[in-house]
């Protein structure tokens, strides 16, 4: 188990007397180890959840590692549920070696595909780059035909200062009403600021009133709690002598088949 990473000590001592608590915490760990994406209920204080517990398992190991778990031996939590943890801590290390063997032969290939990866995205960013650049320089060639007589006729044409005077007033004219229009937006900006402003206020007044009424009432304390907590720990002790009786009813039997056995072989 230390090999595999589990973090606490384990002596043969922990099982020689039953202890479901921490086979079923070794159970779910060596689980997890195996699958991290399953999807095990690990909270054991109701009475039937150490049944689902381990019936979930059980299934799930033998439907997809075909690993075959004899539930009633986990659930005595004892010596014979060491032999039902250790195979699956058998196949956990097994494939943990051969991670380690393929991982030592690929660490050389694994760098010079990397060097080769990171030479062939530069490729790839440059050939994406000479290839717009090359489209953008197609369609300006093909608007010079156009503009080169464009320009001529404008170079052949006398200057005349009348006309350059009206279009630079009609330009600033233009210029001016896009700069009124810009002031316009910019004043319903800060009307539309001003708005927002105050709504962030408001919500946040409202926050402040629902989080002091949710600080109220969660220092209220219902009058049937301590009913509820007195009749808790009544169940916590009942459940506990419960669980107790019956590993005990278990252990007993347990011992009853192996004297019976033991008999019937003497018999025969």
């Amino acid at each position: 188990m230390k090999s595999l990473g589990y973090p606490k000590l384990i002596s043969i001592d922990s099982f020689r007397t039953p202890d479901f608590n921490f086979v079923s915490e070794i159970l779910f760990w060596l689980v997890k180890s195996y699958d991290p994406a399953i999807e095990v209920l690990n909270d054991l204080s109701s009475e039937k959840d150490p049944i689902v517990f381990i019936k979930t398992i059980t299934s799930y190991m033998t439907t997809k590692a075909n690993i075959k778990l004899n539930p009633k031996k986990l659930y005595m939590a004892d010596g014979y549920a060491v032999k039902e943890l250790l195979k699956i801590a058998n196949e956990l290390f097994k494939a943990k070696n051969l991670e380690t063997e393929i991982t030592d032969d690929s660490i050389i290939t694994a760098t010079n595909i990397q060097s080769k990866l990171s030479d062939l995205k530069t490729c790839r960013a440059l050939s994406a780059e000479i290839t717009t650049r090359g489209a953008n320089l197609y369609d300006l060639l093909e608007k010079e035909v156009e503009l080169r007589e464009m320009r001529a006729l404008v170079l052949s044409k006398p200057f005349e200062l009348s006309s350059m005077e009206s279009d630079v007033n009609h330009a600033l004219l233009q210029i001016q009403q896009k700069l009124t229009e810009t002031q316009l937006k910019l004043e319903n900006l800060s009307a539309d600021e001003v708005n927002l402003k105050g709504k962030i206020q408001k919500r946040k007044v409202e926050l402040d009133r629902a989080e002091k009424r949710l600080k109220s009432l969660k220092s209220v304390r219902p009058t049937f709690m301590e009913d509820y907590e007195k009749l808790e720990e009544d169940l916590k002790v009942l459940y506990q002598e419960y669980m107790d009786k019956y590993r005990n009813l278990t252990y007993l039997e347990q011992q009853l088949e192996e004297y019976n056995r033991l008999e019937q072989d003497k018999s025969d």
